[in-house]
């Protein structure tokens, strides 16, 4: 991913399959749909559509479809302008590019 003019408000973050939109890498933590938006539906660990809900389907580690899942080939994919850059996974195996729950606001603030 070229980091020297992307927004980060215009990567979002995606269920693997698409389907269900998960917030975007906005580091602005007033911004409703960034994932960095501890009280917002895309960064509150309490709610269904967060990658921060460690009980949820896309923040577990237990879930298939969850970011903090070691083993998972199906996580949270990175979109920008409509191409997949990369996944939010605790999976150091998956190939292409990826970034782990922890390290997610660093690349955030180097786009």
């Amino acid at each position: 991913m070229q980091a020297a003019s992307i927004n980060p408000s215009n990567v979002h973050v995606y269920s693997y399959d698409g389907s269900q939109f998960l917030g975007t890498l906005s580091t602005n933590i007033y911004d409703p749909y960034s994932v960095f938006n501890r009280y917002g539906t895309y960064g509150s660990k309490y709610s269904t559509n967060s990658i921060w809900n460690q009980y949820g389907t896309y923040g577990s580690k237990y879930s298939s479809y969850g970011a903090a899942n070691p083993y998972t080939s199906t996580p949270p994919i990175l979109v920008y302008n409509g191409s997949v850059v990369g996944y939010v996974t605790a999976n150091k195996y998956l190939p292409g590019n990826r970034v782990a729950l922890l390290n997610l606001w660093g690349l955030a603030r180097s786009l």
